[in-house]
């Protein structure tokens, strides 16, 4: 499926690219309808795996209850953490902050299932708006740990999740045990430590969007960057002046250069 997206919903009237979902035209929603919303509204469950030559005693088979789909295959200790779980956990984790969702769904036929909460107090900048999400994602196959972290990154596929677990700082990661819903005091700490650090990248982007550069400053650092190749650093230039939103007069349009630049282009260098 394009995406690998299963299903999902996707708040304030944006529908993904992959055209796939329910769109709604409410900003956020509560965790009861945003995990009716997303088709999230299903368990799974352990089962005994046989073979011809008798049960395997030391694995298990995570089976979703809506379909009998096999989801992976996990060892003795795994403890399933449910879909329910996973946005009463949001819940209780942003507790004062408000839990709003904004995006959620499931990937790879529910072997991966995702949750977005928008929290208040956007960064904006020369109209540019720095969005803050809090992110939780959570595999059924048996394969890694539930995750929770701090993202600038609006997930709406298995790409954008990827991009925003590489791109995320102070990621909180919880093992499939029995003792998982009991992590949220540790989770605050995390959702605490990752507002400071959002509001210390507020406080240096405004700095940014202050200080003048003029051309010879930018070609300069450029220069210094890329180590005088003279492709990257024009590449930089044509950004620094013709990028999205930049006008090629400050360090901040020098910064959404090097963010464009190392988005879509770092790899071709």
């Amino acid at each position: 499926m394009s995406a690998n997206v299963e299903t999902m919903f996707s708040a304030n009237g944006e529908r993904p690219w992959h055209q796939i979902g329910t769109v709604i035209q409410e900003e956020t929603v509560n965790s009861e309808q945003a995990i009716k919303l997303a088709g999230l509204d299903w368990n799974v469950f352990l089962a005994d795996i046989r073979s011809d030559f008798g049960e395997i005693t030391n694995k298990k088979a995570v089976i979703r209850d809506t379909d009998n789909s096999c989801l992976g295959v996990v060892g003795n200790k795994y403890v399933p953490f449910q879909n329910i779980e996973s946005f009463t956990f949001m819940d209780e984790v942003l507790g004062d902050y408000g839990a709003r969702y904004e995006t959620a769904g499931s990937l790879f036929n529910g072997k991966k299932v995702w949750i977005i909460a928008k929290l208040p107090d956007e960064l904006v900048i020369n109209g540019d708006s720095h969005e803050k999400y809090l992110l939780l994602s959570n595999g059924h196959d048996g394969l890694g740990t539930i995750k929770i972290t701090f993202t600038s990154v609006r997930v709406v596929c298995w790409n954008t999740l990827c991009m925003a677990m590489q791109n995320c700082k102070n990621t909180f990661s919880i093992k499939h045990t029995k003792n998982a819903s009991m992590k949220v005091e540790e989770a605050k700490q995390i959702l605490q430590l990752s507002k400071d650090h959002y509001d210390a990248m507020g406080v240096m982007l405004k700095v940014f969007r202050d200080m003048p550069i003029n051309h010879f400053q930018m070609k300069d650092i450029a220069n210094k960057v890329f180590n005088e190749n003279k492709k990257q650093t024009e590449r930089l230039s044509e950004l620094f002046y013709n990028g999205v939103g930049n006008c090629g007069k400050t360090a901040y349009d020098l910064v959404n250069a090097a963010t464009e630049y190392d988005t879509y282009y770092s790899r071709g260098k």
